[in-house]
């Protein structure tokens, strides 16, 4: 028997013949990390992008999944090479930051590289099936994007094309102040 330090600087008794043979040739930590490499396939199994990419395929694929009938269940897809996480990720690459999600540009096409992008929450929002889109000067944005670039409260903006204003006035014609007592200025 001979005592060996292993690499990772655990000691341990050998037999003779072990160490000859070379059928010991760690504490056990090689193996260890042979077996850990042989079923590594991306090493990003814990990854934000792996659990965007299996939600994805769950939304699109799986009936049983409660977000389905947004999904898969009105027809997105997920192209073939997406199938495959190591695609996705070659595609998409890593997640610029925790405040990005994956956005599909077109709301009825399906999750694909040209059809995707990571996005803000704000980019995610102004890119939603729901969204009022009004056109101004030939300019098409939100309700939410007019309101932000014109200055007038998305409430009262909202209020306006509710009561039937045009959309140029309803964009353009400043808000009246009022007082404490309610009176207009």
């Amino acid at each position: 028997c001979w005592v060996c330090e292993c690499s990772c600087g655990i000691v341990r008794t050998v037999l003779s013949n072990n160490l000859v043979s070379g059928k010991s040739r760690s504490c056990g930590c090689y193996n260890s990390d042979v077996v850990v490499e042989r079923n590594t396939i991306h090493g990003l199994s814990n990854s934000s992008e792996h659990m965007i990419w299996c939600s994805l395929l769950q939304r699109c694929t799986n009936p049983r999944n409660a977000r389905h009938a947004d999904y898969g269940g009105r027809g997105i897809t997920v192209c073939d090479s997406w199938l495959k996480f190591e695609n996705f990720y070659a595609d998409m690459g890593p997640r610029p930051s925790k405040e990005h999600t994956l956005d599909r540009k077109d709301n009825d096409g399906p999750y694909s590289k040209e059809n995707c992008r990571w996005a803000t929450i704000e980019e995610q929002c102004n890119n939603k099936r729901s969204n009022r889109l009004l056109t101004h000067n030939g300019e098409t944005q939100t309700m939410s994007e007019w309101s932000i670039s014109s200055g007038i409260p998305y409430g009262i903006l909202k209020s306006r094309i509710l009561r039937g204003w045009d959309v140029d006035r309803a964009i353009t014609e400043p808000v009246r102040k009022h007082n404490k007592r309610g009176d207009i200025q």
